[in-house]
């Protein structure tokens, strides 16, 4: 809903591209965050896929898109980020994320060469996956990657990944006491809402890439 970053009521599902981009996504943040706050983020509106590529996909190492879908719309969602990784030239610094794994799936079918990750949620989500459950879904979708919710993470799920060819990123974490953790498990990635803090934090050794 559009409730936490619009305040307002509204589905994003039930809106149109050019709906969603009239709608104020950034008066929040003052509020929340007084000590931050700037006019300018009053006018900040939502970005289409394509502004967003256009914007940062030059100067990313990897740029991490999420299709956020119901299981009617995974091919025609993964079709159209198909079409805007491939005309931005991006097709080797996306990766497409999802939690509907046949988005994916559609995504390796359209596109081979773009990076995919099953996204897995939180221990308490139900029905909850075994952790080879979570291996055999992430490989028979083709996925490259395993995306995790950081009370996923174990040392034997993470190299049960590495030794079919997953590489593994884990999200949301913003305690620096991960990098660290990170290192020794040999992650790929972490996703953070903090990256100046965590990227200051002491590693002991560099992530996978």
């Amino acid at each position: 809903t559009l409730r936490r970053t619009a305040l307002r009521d509204g589905e994003v599902a039930r809106m149109s591209s050019s709906e969603l981009q009239q709608v104020d996504v950034g008066t929040w943040f003052n509020i929340r965050y007084p000590h931050l706050a700037r006019t300018v983020f009053a006018a900040a509106r939502v970005s289409t896929l394509a502004e967003v590529l256009e914007v940062f996909g030059g100067s990313c190492r990897a740029l991490y898109v999420e299709i956020k879908c119901d299981l009617d719309d995974a091919h025609a969602h993964a079709a159209e980020v198909v079409r805007a990784v491939r005309a931005h030239a991006l097709v080797d610094r996306v990766v497409v994320e999802s939690f509907t794994l046949d988005a994916l799936r559609e995504v390796k079918r359209l596109a081979p060469e773009i990076r995919t990750a099953a996204l897995f949620e939180r221990r308490l989500a139900r029905p909850f996956p075994s952790r080879r459950r979570i291996i055999a879904r992430a490989v028979a979708c083709g996925a490259d990657e395993l995306a995790l919710h950081f009370s996923l993470v174990s040392p034997w799920l993470v190299r049960a990944a590495m030794d079919t060819g997953l590489r593994t990123l884990v999200w949301t974490v913003d305690d620096p006491s991960w990098m660290k953790r990170a290192a020794d498990l040999r992650l790929h990635a972490l996703i953070t809402n903090h990256p100046a803090v965590m990227r200051a934090a002491p590693s002991g050794g560099p992530l996978t890439d």
